[in-house]
């Protein structure tokens, strides 16, 4: 997604275009770093564009991918598992001792699939099958529950089951990495926009006790440096597993979202009684010559009754869209621009729209 930060600390500006003046809470910010959002890059296999992402044998089938205006990573073969890996941009790997938080968005294109991914030490980018490469693995598979695909967290030398993910649908995922005190991490899972709260953390029941933390993966050593990101995946049909706005934050537990709440873009409602609809979008970038300010998002719609005003009169229906359209650093001045468009305003009762900038 179009999300493009060019420092580490970041901020988020909403721009939020509203109906009968509703006014939604300031956006939050985080100290993340971005990973990669894979806007920047062409279209196509990540063996035939230019990328940090390097294609494990020679592989075609891990894929940079348009879906409307946004960009994405695909990954996975129908036939056998296929590999890509990228190092983590210099400065935030993860050393013996250090702490750092890792966050990504995934979605798993289809319920008949093997697919693991996480953080590795140095990946054999000459194996398809780079497993003992993870350091923090996360693995989703084929289950017991019909239309869900399980969760299992690698812990030590096995795998443990602790839920399960929608196919079709985008995940948040945070993998807080410890290795303060031996080699060990805790995740947290969500759909949305919300940051993580402890009700988020994946555990499993072991003997009458549950377990929240779990040990790297058993084929490394203490002295292994985190450095990589790496996706694999046997998926029917092939290129079904997606990963989108990676960030890392190397001062430790970072439980903000900076993802892009996916949901909120679909809302879909049927039998609107005031049919207002509103499109919403930013135009092009912004810059000082020197580094981005400002990106790009893709325009959208948000249908009236996905909220209303409280406790006023029910005949006020609202219809918002928040969008983040705002990069910019501390003390630098910055310019913002949003166009609004209002269509098929109902022709009953006043109609008032706002805009408001929230940071």
């Amino acid at each position: 997604m179009k999300n493009v930060y060019p420092t580490p600390v970041f901020r988020r500006l909403g721009v939020c275009a509203l109906a009968a003046g509703l006014i939604l809470p300031p956006l939050t910010h985080a100290n993340f770093t971005l990973v990669d959002d894979f806007e920047t890059y062409e279209v196509g296999s990540v063996a035939n564009i230019e990328s940090p992402w390097v294609p494990h044998g020679n592989s075609t089938l891990t894929q940079v991918a348009a879906e409307g205006d946004n960009q994405y990573l695909n990954n996975g073969w129908n036939s056998n598992f296929r590999s890509g890996s990228r190092a983590l941009p210099e400065g935030t790997e993860i050393g013996p001792g250090e702490q750092a938080t890792f966050f990504l968005q995934f979605r798993a294109g289809s319920d008949d699939l093997v697919a693991s991914f996480g953080l590795a030490h140095e990946p054999d980018v000459g194996n398809h099958f780079p497993f003992e490469d993870f350091r923090v693995e996360v693995r989703l598979e084929v289950g017991d529950s019909e239309g869900l695909l399980d969760l299992a967290l690698r812990d030590g030398d096995s795998y443990r089951t602790v839920g399960t993910v929608v196919p079709g649908t985008w995940h948040n995922l945070w993998l807080v990495v410890d290795r303060t005190d031996g080699d060990r991490f805790r995740a947290y899972l969500s759909i949305g926009g919300e940051d993580a709260e402890e009700t988020d953390r994946l555990a499993y029941e072991d003997g009458g006790e549950t377990v929240d933390t779990f040990a790297f993966r058993d084929d490394g050593t203490p002295d292994d440096v985190v450095g990589h990101v790496m996706v694999t995946g046997n998926t029917q049909p092939s290129l079904q597993m997606h990963y989108d706005n990676l960030w890392i934050d190397n001062d430790g537990e970072n439980l903000i979202f900076t993802g892009v709440d996916f949901e909120a873009w679909q809302f879909a409602y049927e039998d609107i009684d005031a049919p207002v609809a509103l499109d919403f979008g930013t135009g092009t970038g912004q810059d000082d010559g020197e580094r981005l300010l400002r990106n790009r998002i893709q325009d959208f719609s948000l249908q009236s009754s996905h909220l209303r005003l409280e406790p006023s009169s029910q005949d006020l229906v609202s219809t918002s869209a928040l969008a983040n359209v705002g990069n910019y650093l501390d003390r630098q001045d910055f310019s913002l621009e949003a166009d609004v468009v209002l269509q098929r305003l109902a022709d009953t009762g006043e109609q008032r729209v706002g805009l408001a900038v929230l940071g």
